[in-house]
């Protein structure tokens, strides 16, 4: 986890904007995501995203990755809205 975000931070501008934690067989990140000024819905605002990814082995040691979750603005977004991303 330490050398992952001391990798994001070289870049000071993605530094400030992303953060990524590591647990068992989880991988979790924060970020902020601006909005361009000519966007259509929150122009010139920052988007706070959440998510997990589940991280493991299957039984034929190939790695697996599923989304576990995604939260705009710390609202969950339904899993039906996530489609074959999961």
């Amino acid at each position: 986890e330490k050398e992952v975000n001391s990798m994001i931070g070289r870049n000071p501008d993605f530094a400030r904007r992303v953060a990524i934690d590591f647990s068992d067989n989880l991988a979790s990140a924060k970020m902020l995501i601006p909005i361009p000024d000519d966007f259509p819905i929150m122009a010139g605002e920052i988007l706070r995203v959440n998510t997990g990814l589940d991280i493991h082995l299957d039984a034929n040691r190939r790695p697996v990755v599923a989304l576990v979750g995604v939260s705009l603005m710390g609202v969950p977004i339904p899993n039906a809205w996530l489609g074959n991303m999961k």
